[in-house]
């Protein structure tokens, strides 16, 4: 997929996608590195947060709504920053399934 165009979306933020034939469903996991890698993110910084998503071959708005969420909840930087200081996975599990988006000011 990297090959297609970098998959890291700057401040220390990756989120690798691909289509996966065997699922049904989409199937997300979420990676917390102790040290940046890189990521040939936009900005050049190492990445340490990392969503991985895999779709079914059919998910095609479904594959784009979901990634325009997790570009929206990672773009949040207050919110990674509480990820980045969560010391326990249950913190981070948390954190990560209570998240909601800002309200846009056009409400």
């Amino acid at each position: 997929r990297e090959r297609l165009g970098s998959t890291g979306l700057g401040h220390g933020v990756a989120l690798p996608h691909g289509r996966f034939s065997q699922s049904q469903q989409a199937i997300g996991a979420f990676i917390k590195l102790r040290k940046g890698v890189d990521f040939d993110a936009i900005d050049r910084q190492p990445v340490d947060l990392v969503f991985g998503l895999l779709v079914p071959d059919h998910y095609t708005d479904e594959h784009l709504k979901i990634l325009a969420y997790l570009a929206e909840m990672f773009s949040d930087r207050a919110f990674c920053q509480q990820l980045r200081d969560a010391d326990a996975d249950q913190t981070l599990y948390e954190r990560l399934s209570q998240w909601q988006p800002t309200p846009s000011a056009a409400s």
